[in-house]
């Protein structure tokens, strides 16, 4: 990610904030420039648009920590509550700025951006796609970027700018408040401006959670559900620590995994399931029980749901070295939940204990991947079809024999390009 821009006179702009930061910007991602725009007026197509720099660091700035930290999650917010912190369409402030969405999901950031138009200015953004890049560097991209509008104002002795006393805060955060800011920007909150409920909250669910769990909640519910989903955690970490039930094999399952290169989240995941069949000698088992491979891993069964996107709870027990709580009833669903706690487990030392949800969360991410090939591997259900084509009874056909959901199914189907899934009539 670049943002790259040249600064030009702004004589007709009576706000000297604009007038002193109008430039000729260009996104690029990827190598490519997502600002390539139709002007309509000139019909012409160029690489960048003339923009005043300022609304776009302003908006940049009143939306870091959410902007940086907070990955989608269903409850959490609709699509258009959640472009609100992370669309740069709603920076515009009459600019002609192009719809890019940076999504944090971990390590890295989702980049998406699609074509846009403005009527009145005749100008389109042509361009649409997506993109992973790194965390860090979106971080010291953004963070130049506004240093960069500060210094041109303040070349011109402008220096007293809402951007300039905001930046300054955020900037100089100590660790302490960094990490409460983190906290707070995960649940899609500006640190800033919370509630003291709010802030007690917070800090109450940080101080009596794990490092893992806690951050994995956050990423999962919904402000106005915090309190009440940090409850059900802390009460599945409870019996989960209590639990004296044995647990086996475990070790020998991480002894036979070796070490996973790096890659996207899902691929981490889909090789470390099939490492996982491959050590344990049973690649072509249908269907996978854990109980049959020698694998136990306890199970407790919660009497309430959360309100959040939380599947389950997962942690080291009296008696096990992995344990898992949920409030899945259905055999297939918390099969799945055993599964993905397993993934938790065989990843490095000290993601135990942590929660398991549906947000799209990278670690979530690998956990669903290695679930769904563990459960039923994409070239086992490639052998299983007939065609390139699976109808929705051949859907409910596979689901049977892999003993999960038909959801399970069809996502393999897709995220594999194994086959194309029929329309129901």
């Amino acid at each position: 990610l670049r943002l790259d821009f040249q600064w030009c006179d702004g004589p007709g702009f009576s706000d000297p904030v604009f007038r002193h930061t109008l430039a000729e910007l260009r996104i690029v991602v990827d190598g490519k420039p997502i600002t390539r725009v139709f002007d309509g007026k000139a019909r012409t197509t160029r690489d960048t648009v003339r923009v005043a720099l300022y609304p776009l660091a302003e908006w940049f700035a009143a939306r870091w920590w959410p902007l940086l930290e907070e990955n989608r999650a269903v409850r959490r917010a609709t699509r258009e509550q959640y472009g609100k912190r992370h669309d740069l369409r709603h920076a515009d402030d009459g600019f002609a700025f192009p719809s890019l969405s940076i999504i944090p999901e971990g390590r890295r950031v989702l980049l998406e951006w699609e074509n846009r138009q403005f009527g009145t200015q005749q100008i389109e953004f042509l361009d649409e796609g997506s993109t992973y890049v790194s965390a860090p560097d979106v971080r010291e991209v953004l963070a130049d970027f506004i240093e960069a509008v500060l210094a041109r104002l303040h070349a011109y002795g402008i220096e007293d700018t809402w951007l300039s006393s905001e930046w300054q805060t955020t900037a100089n955060a100590d660790a302490e408040e960094e990490d409460f800011c983190t906290a707070a920007g995960r649940l899609g909150l500006d640190p800033y401006d919370l509630s003291d409920d709010m802030a007690d909250g917070l800090i109450r669910v940080s101080e009596g959670l794990p490092g893992q769990a806690c951050e994995e909640l956050l990423r999962a519910v919904a402000p106005e559900n915090l309190l009440s989903d940090f409850a059900w955690v802390r009460k599945g970490l409870d019996e989960v620590g209590r639990s004296s039930e044995a647990g086996g094999e475990l070790d020998r399952v991480r002894s036979v995994i070796g070490t996973i290169q790096r890659n996207t989240p899902w691929q981490e995941g889909y090789e470390l399931a099939r490492r996982v069949r491959k050590g344990l000698a049973i690649v072509d088992l249908v269907p996978l029980q854990f109980g049959a491979t020698g694998i136990h891993i306890p199970l407790i069964h919660a009497t309430d749901v959360p309100r959040g996107d939380l599947d389950g709870v997962v942690g080291s027990s009296c008696g096990a070295p992995l344990c898992c709580y949920t409030h899945k009833r259905r055999q297939a669903s918390s099969q799945f939940v055993l599964a993905r706690g397993l993934a938790f487990f065989l990843e490095a030392n000290g993601a135990l204990p942590t929660v398991v949800s549906s947000a799209a969360a990278e670690k979530q991410q690998r956990s669903r991947a290695f679930a769904a090939e563990l459960l039923c591997p994409a070239g086992l259900i490639k052998a299983d079809l007939s065609s390139d084509t699976v109808t929705q009874d051949e859907l409910v056909d596979l689901a049977e024999k892999f003993e999960v959901s038909t959801y399970v199914i069809e996502h393999q189907i897709k995220n594999h390009r194994i086959a194309q899934i029929a329309e129901s009539l």
